[in-house]
């Protein structure tokens, strides 16, 4: 009678240990299946990042040139007076500045243009040096000089504000609206009233200046272009670019 107790007993424990055994292998095996689950998901949520990398990369690459209307009475010459709009707590005021670009010169270079290399920030934006780092012929240094005048704007001014933008002439008609390709030039390499100092390689406030409402202020302006890639007579300065009736358009050169 004992030995059968035992027995039973004995029977009893093997099950219950084989209960345990199989609970903790489930645990263990949903336990892997919650950590693989979530490494998948991981992944995925990697998979779909790169992807939306690779979408923004290409977005960013094939960004072509911008389309916009002009008009003829949209066309500036040299010596006009154009008005560039400011914007105050959201508010657009349309006469904010005025601006009379009087001169736009080609030189060869920056000494030929009277400038010296101090005069400009250590870091030039563009494709315009050849493989021994010297800058490429066609390469030459384009300076406009004009007046602005702060009729009501804020009086915290910077260059990289100035549109210069290269047309299409496949497409360029000036008596009719038409839709034309405007290509970005480089920004600025030259402002002849820098404000702040260069430190080291950075010159943080090169492009800003100050400008009391009421006064008016002489500046030049300087861009490098590889006029191997650009007709000068389809390079324009533009204001209010974003602003479809104020836009302007400042032919700088014939």
């Amino acid at each position: 009678m004992e030995k059968n107790s035992m027995k039973v007993i004995t029977r009893i424990l093997s099950v219950l240990m084989l209960s345990v055994s199989m609970t903790a292998c489930n645990s263990v095996r949903s336990l892997y299946d919650s950590t693989q689950i979530q490494e998948n998901e991981q992944q995925g949520d990697r998979k779909d990042e790169v992807k939306q990398a690779e979408i923004y990369t290409e977005d960013v690459a094939t960004s072509g040139p911008e389309e916009m209307s002009i008009l003829s009475k949209q066309i500036c010459g040299l010596g006009e007076e154009v008005s560039e709009r400011d914007i105050d707590k959201g508010k657009v005021i349309p006469n904010a500045f005025v601006y009379r670009v009087k001169k736009a010169t080609i030189f060869k270079d920056i000494t030929e243009a009277g400038i010296s290399e101090g005069m400009l920030p250590s870091y030039i934006e563009g494709d315009f040096f050849d493989e021994d780092g010297k800058i490429k012929p066609s390469v030459k240094f384009l300076v406009v000089e004009m007046t602005v005048k702060n009729i009501c704007g804020s009086t915290e001014r910077n260059i990289t504000s100035f549109d210069l933008l290269y047309a299409d002439s496949t497409k360029e008609t000036l008596d009719k609206t038409r839709e034309i390709d405007f290509f970005d030039l480089p920004l600025p390499a030259y402002f002849s009233h820098p404000s702040g100092s260069q430190r080291g390689e950075d010159w943080p406030e090169y492009y800003h200046y100050n400008l009391p409402v009421g006064q008016s202020k002489d500046l030049k302006v300087g861009w490098y272009i590889d006029f191997g890639q650009y007709n000068p007579s389809n390079i324009y300065l533009v204001f209010n670019r974003y602003e479809d009736e104020l836009r302007r358009f400042v032919k700088l050169l014939e």
